[in-house]
C-alpha cells in the first residue's frame, strides 16, 4: 500500500465508496455539509480547505482502496479526518494499514509532534482500528454534541510515540 495526493478522480470514489447519505453525514460529523451530488462538488470542497487541509489516497497495485484528510493544526500538530476504505474492501484490514501509513507520514514527512483524530462512539470499528495503529483515547476529551437531532458521543484519541 502506498499513499499519494488525492485527485477530482478521488472524491468520486469517495462518494460511491459511501453505503449512504447516513453515512456521508457520520463520515464527515455534519461538517462537511449536505452530501455532494457529484465528486467534483466534493472535490471543490476539500480543495476550498487546501490551507490547512489535504487529502489523501491509499493505493494497492495502482487501485484507490481509502481516503483520509489531514489537517495541519500548528506546532506539529496534525489531525486525521474524512477517513474512508472502499466498501467492497472493508474487513480486509486496509483501515488499519492506511491509518499506520498515515501516522508513519505524519512523523516522517511531516515531522509531527502531535497526531489526533475523533471517533464516534458508536463507530466501534473505526475505534478498534485506531486503537490497534497505537492512538488512545485522549484524558478528559469525550464530547457530546447534537447531531440531526441526536446526542452523539466522540471520542478525541491521539497517537504518542512509543
Amino acid at each position: 500500500m502506498n499513499l499519494r495526493p488525492s485527485n477530482e478522480n478521488d472524491a468520486a470514489l469517495f462518494l460511491k465508496w459511501l453505503k449512504d447519505e447516513s453515512e456521508f453525514d457520520i463520515l464527515s460529523g455534519g461538517t462537511l455539509g449536505k452530501m455532494p451530488r457529484s465528486g467534483k462538488e466534493l472535490y471543490d470542497i476539500f480543495m476550498s480547505r487546501k490551507g490547512t487541509e489535504k487529502q489523501y489516497t491509499a493505493e494497492i497495485d495502482g487501485v484507490a482502496v481509502g481516503q483520509f484528510t489531514l489537517r495541519d493544526l500548528g506546532n506539529g500538530s496534525y489531525k486525521i479526518c474524512y477517513v474512508i476504505i472502499d466498501k467492497n474492501r472493508r474487513k480486509e484490514g486496509l483501515g488499519r494499514d492506511m491509518m499506520r501509513l498515515a501516522v508513519d507520514y505524519c512523523l516522517n514527512e511531516l515531522s509531527a509532534e502531535n497526531i489526533s483524530l475523533v471517533v464516534f462512539k458508536r463507530n466501534t470499528a473505526a475505534f478498534n482500528c485506531y486503537k490497534d495503529v497505537g492512538f488512545k483515547v485522549a484524558e478528559n476529551k469525550e464530547s457530546t454534541f447534537m447531531f440531526k437531532g441526536n446526542k452523539e458521543v466522540c471520542y478525541e484519541m491521539v497517537w504518542n510515540k512509543q
